[in-house]
């Protein structure tokens, strides 16, 4: 994927994910949850330019390594489930 296109993709994904935690002026959660939160759904899905953007984002917001290290540990418990899920439909799927 090209910078640009990235940078496309990461920008379209963050507004996205912004307008789904904000209702109208004030945002339900404050900003460092908001980040952790980006960390780990970031992980689940794979996306090493989000993880990587985020990451930085949250330790330059000066978020603690410890609350950083959660959401990547949550993030990657989520992906090994839905891993682990599709493993099992494709074994069951090729019987």
């Amino acid at each position: 994927m090209h910078r640009q296109s990235a940078n496309r993709v990461r920008n379209e994904n963050e507004g996205e994910i912004y307008r789904i935690i904000k209702r109208g002026n004030s945002a339900m959660l404050d900003s460092n949850v908001q980040e952790l939160v980006a960390i780990g759904a970031s992980v689940s899905a794979n996306c090493h330019l989000c993880v990587k953007y985020h990451i930085a984002k949250a330790r330059e917001m000066k978020i603690d390594e410890s609350e950083i290290q959660q959401a990547i540990d949550v993030g990657k418990m989520v992906r090994k489930g839905a891993v682990g899920q599709m493993d099992e439909l494709l074994k069951e799927l090729s019987k």
